[in-house]
């Protein structure tokens, strides 16, 4: 199995399934631990927060069944019960039986 990739601008791209354990030895240090034996070092003053999400991610991919998509446009709104998101922004797709749209609906429509 592959744990990463090179993309076309020679980026090395993981996912949350590669990762096997994340960990914060020093207050702005974290440390992740891949599952293929390698390991990554970074460095943020926010690394315990970073570590949080990290895991929580890692631990929503392992339960799987979780769907998410890339935004291709900015959408504001107002409207309180609408989500607003940016253009790349990553959505996870919630499954909610009261409503009734069928997957691809557009939302966003222009003129």
């Amino acid at each position: 199995m592959l744990l990463s990739h090179k993309t076309d601008d020679n980026k090395e791209v993981y996912s949350f399934e590669d990762i096997a354990e994340v960990s914060v030895p020093r207050s702005s240090t974290i440390q992740i631990l891949l599952r293929n034996g390698g390991w990554m070092t970074l460095y943020s003053h926010k690394a315990e927060k970073i570590r949080n999400m990290v895991e929580r991610y890692c631990v929503e991919a392992a339960q799987g069944g979780h769907e998410y998509v890339r935004a291709v446009a900015d959408y504001v709104t107002r409207e309180s019960t609408l989500l607003s998101f940016r253009e790349n922004d990553i959505i996870r797709v919630v499954k909610n039986r009261n409503l009734h749209l069928d997957k691809g609906t557009q939302i966003l429509n222009k003129h």
